[in-house]
């Protein structure tokens, strides 16, 4: 059984280890000048000639009543100029799989091992599906291992659904995809969460033009519960600082303008370079006072070393940006407050996008909290909202809103006395409603980790609501 070498080839700009790249050559001088032997070794023609892990789709989305792990594959590419003959390879961790004999991969092809090769996803394709294997990937991450027939290893690595790894691929429909097959694959900055839902078996890799680095560490804004008032200051924390040379920061008040105009939206501000050591680099901005009852969202544009430009957080995860809530205290309720911004287009996203949001003031609190990224949808009573994982809406991950007595008549937003009006919309309603028990779905559901709840949120308590 003979593979057909796949009509896309090679990603632009890698290229087989028997047709070393100039700049890889001078950046492995650069940092090798005391190992002339290893130089040697690294760049020797045949160096390479093995399969590599491209692709994992560890976590498919259910889809209405079918199982999402029914689509789960891992896909091989030959990145080498010989064809690769995988007679008695095997997964022996992870999954379980032996290749059958005659197996042949050949220069820059594409191989697809799948849960169940029979599933309709892999119908009349020109690729070969090899399969079933036994056990499931797990969802949380776990160590991959791919054997030659000799017993020796091919690759071995821990992927994960924790960051740094990418997270949208953990049941939100993107796959795991390696952004070159040269990248050390035990280490998050080589994959990114596909661009292209259900990822790209069988085809180059959506993320093959993405700059592996840097990783944004972390961020945080300043005040974090800020009113109409007050600049808010964004720090954030960049690892490889040797790769950064300028940052910018994109913002936009989410749900008001969903269209660029001159000047913005989005707003960029040059961020300033703060501290710096070998691991990370600090960058610092500042965004101006906002309306009240704004969701503040936000990414910044790395301008990297050698020109290219690379935008943070990458936009295929659950919640693509860096956001934060406005409030004034303005609204007057013995109730909880529940804010709900229904999926609204971006300027800091490609277009076709939507993104939803949850806002949430408990009773008692004086500072909501919010859910950026949260996905609201209508369900058969009102609506529901699915938190995303690490995220979740005091500890469920899904929440029903189900209205009681609904008003005949927009009631008008309250007015701050600034005189300006809620962002999430100048008529905005209000009805009496309660979350219905938390969902847990299937167990291979994107809530699958929640467990029924019997906490303030899933009683049958009323709570007052605000969406556009």
């Amino acid at each position: 059984m003979v593979f057909q070498t796949s009509p896309d080839g090679l990603a632009p700009g890698i290229h087989p280890i028997s047709r070393p790249n100039p700049f890889n050559m001078m950046r492995i001088m650069r940092f090798n000048r005391l190992s002339p032997l290893l130089f040697l070794v690294l760049l020797a023609p045949s160096a390479w000639g093995e399969a590599v892990i491209n692709e994992i789709h560890y976590n498919p989305p259910d889809n209405d009543l079918e199982d999402g792990s029914y689509r789960e594959f891992i896909e091989l590419y030959n990145p080498d100029s010989e064809t690769l003959d995988l007679s008695g390879y095997e997964f022996a961790a992870g999954i379980t799989y032996k290749f059958p004999q005659g197996v042949k991969l050949l220069p820059g092809a594409y191989l697809i091992v799948a849960r169940v090769p029979t599933h309709r996803t892999w119908q009349n394709k020109s690729f070969m599906i090899l399969g079933p294997y036994e056990g499931k990937l797990a969802d949380t991450g776990e160590v991959l291992l791919l054997l030659r027939a000799d017993g020796s290893t091919v690759e071995s690595f821990r992927y994960s659904d924790l960051s740094p790894w990418p997270l949208g691929c953990d049941g939100y429909g993107a796959s795991l995809e390696r952004i070159a097959w040269d990248l050390p694959s035990g280490d998050p900055h080589s994959w990114r969460a596909s661009q292209t839902p259900a990822g790209t078996p069988g085809k180059k890799n959506s993320v093959t033009a993405v700059p592996p680095r840097p990783l944004l560490v972390s961020h945080g804004f300043e005040p974090s519960h800020p009113t109409s008032r007050d600049p808010v200051t964004l720090r954030i924390q960049l690892d490889s600082p040797s790769e950064v040379t300028s940052v910018n920061l994109r913002w936009e008040r989410a749900g008001v303008d969903t269209s660029a105009s001159t000047g913005g939206p989005p707003w960029v501000v040059p961020m300033e370079r703060k501290t710096e050591s070998a691991e990370a680099v600090t960058y610092e901005a500042l965004i101006p006072p906002a309306r009240p009852q704004s969701l503040i969202r936000c990414n910044v544009e790395v301008v990297r070393s050698g020109g290219q430009t690379l935008r943070l957080p990458h936009a295929a995860e659950p919640n693509p940006f860096l956001s934060y809530f406005v409030y004034d205290g303005e609204v007057t309720s013995l109730l909880p407050i529940l804010w709900m911004l229904p999926p609204v287009s971006s300027t800091l996203l490609d277009p076709g996008r939507t993104v939803s949001a949850v806002a949430c003031l408990p009773q008692g609190a004086t500072a909501p909290a919010w859910f950026d990224g949260a996905e609201i949808s209508p369900s058969r009573n009102g609506q529901k909202a699915r938190f995303i994982k690490g995220q979740e809406f005091y500890g469920d991950r899904t929440i029903n809103i189900i209205p009681k007595n609904p008003p005949a008549a927009p009631i008008p937003a309250p007015v701050p006395p600034s005189g300006n009006t809620s962002d999430f919309g100048s008529s905005v309603k209000w009805m009496s409603c309660h979350p219905g028990p938390s969902i847990t779905g299937s167990s291979r559901s994107p809530n699958r980790r929640a467990s029924p709840r019997n906490n303030s949120w899933s009683s049958n308590k009323s709570m007052r609501t605000f969406w556009p």
